[in-house]
Order: structure tokens, then sequence, then C-alpha cells
């Protein structure tokens, strides 16, 4: 007899007062410096980098190319956070 195991959502992790305070002293420590990469913005917005990348490809985070990657200000970073956030739907294709 076999069983079946139902697939469990995965769930995010509950943020401990400490980590939000152990984010916040990286975001803040990363805003110091001079240019910031990509990955390092995901960390500080939360979100994943193939979307920072995609947000530079856009043109709503502004960015340096060096060499195959890409640089981003501190500057840059708090204007695309403050920024409100600006959803488009596409329409759907008939076929």
């Amino acid at each position: 007899m076999t069983t079946r195991r139902r697939k469990q959502a995965k769930r995010t992790p509950r943020l401990t007062p400490e980590a939000v305070r152990e984010a916040a002293a990286l975001a803040e420590a990363l805003m110091q410096l001079q240019y910031v990469m990509p990955s390092e913005v995901a960390v500080v917005k939360r979100c994943s980098v193939s979307h920072v990348r995609r947000a530079i490809r856009r043109g709503e985070l502004a960015a340096i190319p060096v060499g195959r990657t890409w640089r981003v200000t501190p500057a840059a970073i708090r204007e695309w956070m403050a920024a409100p956030a600006v959803v488009a739907l596409r329409p759907r294709r008939v076929s």
C-alpha cells in the first residue's frame, strides 16, 4: 500500500526583528558604496536578480555598463524604490 504525499506550498519565512535590523544595516552599508551590483540591489529590495536586470533593461533603473555586467549608483536605487510601481496590462492574443 502506497501513500501519496501532498505537495506543500512554499511558505516565505517570517522575518524576525533581528533579521529586519540586519537587513536594514546591510542596506545602509550598501548605500555608502559608490557602485552596487544588481545582486546586491536584489538583496536590498528583496526581489530576484532577474527582476533588477529587467528593470535595468526597461530603463526603470539607471545603471552603468561595466564589461558584461552592470553597476548601479545608490541614488538610482533610492529613486527606483521611491517611484510608484507601474503595472502594465498586456492584451491577450486572440488565436
